[in-house]
């Protein structure tokens, strides 16, 4: 508190529920003209709710990431005109310049992010990559990134005997992502929570055809069966058939991964981010 007054008048940002918060919303109710607090939820997780709907008189503005969170605070009693969506621009050309494999080469699939247990479930996507294999489609497995679940990945991939499908190519530098995505087929996840992910937003910027679990974010990009596909939170059976069935309509995998791309390049060009974050 006794820092923020120094540098009163101020704006504080608080993007995480913890004392910073706090201090913000105490210094705004003895401050109240000269201090502004803007809170960003970038989760959907139950505390990020909790927290900021006590303090809701205190916070000026509120950015969200997705619709579903911006839902949930309003049903937990936020002002809804306290609330913004907040987009982000990602790289993108004018036209989408890659190609896709063909019947009869690898399918290839791209996941991109933290390799650990929680939240990502990387025991998920070991299990697809086994049922994949037993229901005989041909693919190719990227992943990038790293964790604390990685070693255990090595490992599954020698005892299962998937080292000729599944590269692990470790910690990517960000400038590599767009080619990275402009090479696969399929971009995946099987996370149980997230607040709008990037690598979802960068894959169909980039034309892979998402397949991903129902979570926050998900239906702000994807539209079911129009420019990827949506499963329910663990449902990695449903995840491999609709793998399978864009093996076997490779037209279909094309023309959904153009529109993977345009739904991202239609809303960057109807939205001026950095005027929105301005104001």
């Amino acid at each position: 508190m006794e820092t923020i007054c120094k540098h009163l008048p101020c704006a504080i940002v608080c993007n995480f529920p913890n004392l910073n918060l706090v201090a913000a919303c105490l210094v705004k109710r003895m401050y109240p003209e000269k201090t502004k607090v803007i809170a960003v939820i970038h989760n959907d997780v139950t505390l990020y709710y909790e927290a900021y709907c006590k303090v809701q008189k205190y916070i000026d503005k509120c950015l969200v990431i997705s619709s579903k969170i911006r839902q949930t605070l309003i049903s937990e009693g936020f002002p809804r005109d306290k609330i913004h969506l907040l987009q982000w621009r990602t790289v993108l050309g004018t036209e989408l310049d890659r190609s896709y494999s063909l019947k009869g080469q690898r399918i290839k699939i791209g996941y991109a992010g933290r390799l650990v247990l929680g939240q990502k479930r990387m025991d998920l996507l070991m299990f697809l990559a086994q049922m994949l294999r037993n229901k005989g489609c041909d693919f190719q497995l990227e992943f990038a990134g790293i964790g604390d679940y990685e070693s255990e990945m090595r490992v599954q991939i020698q005892q299962y005997g998937l080292a000729d499908r599944i590269h692990m190519l470790g910690l990517l530098e960000h400038a590599q992502m767009a080619n990275f995505w402009k090479r696969q087929d399929i971009m995946v996840s099987c996370s149980d929570w997230e607040g709008h992910s990037i690598s979802q937003v960068e894959a169909m910027a980039g034309g892979a055809v998402p397949i991903l679990t129902d979570v926050s974010g998900v239906q702000d990009d994807v539209q079911d069966g129009y420019n990827g596909y949506v499963v329910e939170v663990g449902n990695i059976e449903e995840m491999a058939d609709k793998i399978i069935f864009l093996e076997r309509h490779r037209e279909i995998l094309a023309k959904m991964g153009m529109h993977a791309h345009e739904t991202i390049k239609n809303r960057q060009l109807e939205e001026d981010v950095l005027e929105r974050l301005l104001k």
